[in-house]
């Protein structure tokens, strides 16, 4: 409650309205809570969302009351935000309920545990922001995407809008849709769509990813089929395996990058 009432003032002071400020951040912890659901209940390696309401939630707040309902302060603090809505790819939540999970299974202790996360999150957030700026002022940084939130705040500005009932139609037809799915996937053991799976299906991570997906589906579903769910168990540290692997060969190649001062291979790790 804290924290909230804190990050309303900041946005407040930044220029926005109470009343947008509060919208924006209820809308925003409302993502957090289903990406980090998503996460624990899916298990998926990605859930970025970019294409997903072109952004976030900031986007949201511009769709559904109109740019012309909003004067230019508000347009402006919404887009200073962007950085941490153009997509949700690094959402903390998701990892430190994961974390939590890993402190239960090993009778590690809450407390201590809640602690470390604290301290890390601190810590991480002055690093990352000391290693962008150090990175931007040294070497540059031709791939950032500051352009398309002020682009967008310049059409905003030039070419003001009213709310977009068409982007809310097609919101409310996949709300519904996903309740569907949810029910069907409740009352039949069978039903083969996942709910979670329309909401990541249009995302962007997922073109780089689909045809591993694939083929893991393909080779669990045969396993099931064919050996049981004995045998999908022995397989299990073959597949762990795989993934450590991945992880030692893209940041072995990611170091040597770093030491010779030369482009390689990038991984999607």
């Amino acid at each position: 409650v804290v924290g909230f009432a804190a990050l309303v003032v900041f946005s407040i002071q930044a220029g926005m309205a109470v009343w947008i400020a509060i919208v924006f951040f209820v809308l925003y912890f409302a993502i957090s809570i289903a990406i980090t659901r998503l996460r624990a209940e899916l298990g998926a390696p990605v859930h970025d969302l970019w294409s997903v309401g072109s952004a976030g939630t900031d986007s949201f707040v511009s769709t559904f009351f109109g740019t012309r309902r909003l004067d230019p302060r508000n347009l402006t603090a919404l887009t200073l935000f962007y950085g941490f809505n153009r997509d949700y790819r690094g959402h903390a939540m998701p990892h430190q309920l994961e974390s939590m999970k890993i402190s239960h299974s090993l009778n590690l202790g809450w407390k201590r545990f809640g602690t470390a996360i604290i301290i890390a999150t601190f810590i991480g957030s002055v690093t990352s922001a000391w290693a962008f700026l150090h990175s931007y002022h040294t070497i540059g940084f031709h791939g950032g995407f500051g352009w398309e939130t002020h682009n967008r705040l310049q059409r905003w500005f030039f070419y003001p809008s009213p709310p977009d009932f068409a982007a809310l139609g097609f919101l409310g037809f996949g709300v519904i849709f996903t309740i569907v799915l949810m029910i069907l996937r409740l009352r039949f053991i069978w039903f083969p769509l996942h709910p979670l799976g329309y909401a990541l299906a249009p995302s962007w991570s997922m073109n780089l990813i689909w045809f591993p997906l694939l083929i893991s589906w393909a080779v669990k579903l045969l396993v099931l089929r064919y050996g049981g769910l004995s045998t999908l168990r022995r397989f299990i540290p073959f597949f762990l395996g795989l993934i450590l692997g991945e992880f030692i060969v893209g940041g072995f190649w990611t170091l040597i990058g770093i030491f010779i001062h030369v482009p390689t291979y990038a991984f999607w790790i």
